[in-house]
């Protein structure tokens, strides 16, 4: 079977790709165990497997698959294995790379594979069933973490390859245009309200107080967390150089933290500042936080436009793609609150 022909609806067939390339890499005494699909996420393939015996590597890992199909086809596994291998060995806890390519030798799509790192995803709704102290302590990880990544000193490290002359200027503006262009190719129809946020984020793009690696979906839901530690920060698909303010104003949204404009509902903005203030060394502007918190609302619509347009077109069938398009209008509507109020 030619790496064309895996069908990535079928586990079977992925298995034995994945399988095949495992013996051909490290030798046929080593095998693909446990080998099976996580629910996690619907825009990247995502697998857990074991190998055995464990190579020096470790015995347990994350594949993920960019289908050709998928939301953000083409996939490219270039930008998220450039920021973890940028932060590797730091204070940020992300997980190691390993094998990866954005060729179609193996599957005949892009694929990347990590360690499987020790925890439990902590969602919004269950964070609030945990005790007020345990995740105030869980949270206040996460803004340190995020400082970090933030500091982190990116220039001589490899995330350089996609900086392409970017600078505190156009940090805001070169995300702008990249969104704004994804809404023109996945929207069958114009949106009035799309047209005239597009307009407003440019006229008010604010200046950068540097350039750092940006997350770009930094949030509740996208992270480990074991025995009261944040074990490790997921899902670096969307990674890129930006204006830090970016990811404070999505980690914030209110839809992320069950309609509060307190981090996770427990921890209110000003504690938020002073604690990523403390890391990092950045003076936080709160006027770019609501100018983000807007951005992402815009980058929010683009992505619901994104999901529903590919299960219209019959390219994913993940129901939840689908449901997507019903967050439209409200958050539109956010949208035009969230500009108004920063005005």
């Amino acid at each position: 079977m030619r790496a064309a022909e895996v069908d990535l609806n079928d586990l079977a067939q992925v298995e034995a790709a994945w399988q095949r390339h495992i013996a051909s890499t490290l030798g046929p005494g080593v095998a693909v165990q446990r080998f099976r699909r996580c629910s996690e996420g619907f825009s990247w393939l995502t697998l857990s497997f074991d190998l055995e015996p464990a190579p020096p590597e470790g015995a347990h890992f994350i594949l993920q698959i960019g289908p050709p199909t998928g939301l953000f086809s083409p996939y490219s596994v270039r930008p998220q294995v450039l920021a973890l291998g940028s932060l590797e060995g730091s204070d940020v806890p992300v997980p190691r790379s390993f094998w990866y390519s954005d060729g179609p030798e193996v599957f005949g799509a892009p694929y990347f594979v990590t360690q499987r790192l020790p925890g439990d995803v902590l969602l919004p709704w269950s964070i609030k069933r945990a005790p007020a102290a345990e995740a105030g302590e869980l949270m206040r990880q996460f803004v340190r973490i995020l400082a970090r990544i933030h500091a982190a000193p990116w220039q001589e490290r490899p995330i350089a390859e996609i900086g392409d002359g970017i600078d505190t200027h156009d940090a805001a503006l070169r995300q702008i245009e990249y969104w704004s262009e994804h809404i023109g190719r996945w929207s069958p129809r114009s949106f009035p309200m799309l047209s005239w946020a597009e307009r407003w984020l440019r006229e008010h793009a604010p200046v950068a107080p540097r350039v750092s690696i940006v997350h770009g979906d930094y949030r509740i839901g996208n992270f480990l967390q074991a025995e009261g530690l944040v074990t490790g920060i997921l899902d670096w698909e969307m990674a890129h150089l930006g204006d830090p303010h970016e990811d404070l104003g999505w980690a914030c949204l209110p839809m992320f933290n069950s309609g509060s404009r307190e981090l996770a509902a427990l921890i209110p903005r000003s504690q938020v500042y002073e604690l990523y203030e403390a890391e990092c060394g950045i003076r936080v502007d709160p006027a770019s936080v609501r100018f983000y918190e807007a951005f992402a609302l815009y980058k929010s619509v683009a992505i619901n436009l994104g999901a529903v347009r590919c299960f219209e077109d019959g390219r994913f069938h993940d129901l939840r793609m689908a449901a997507m398009g019903t967050q439209v209008a409200p958050t539109l509507r956010q949208l035009y609150k969230t500009m108004e109020a920063a005005l």
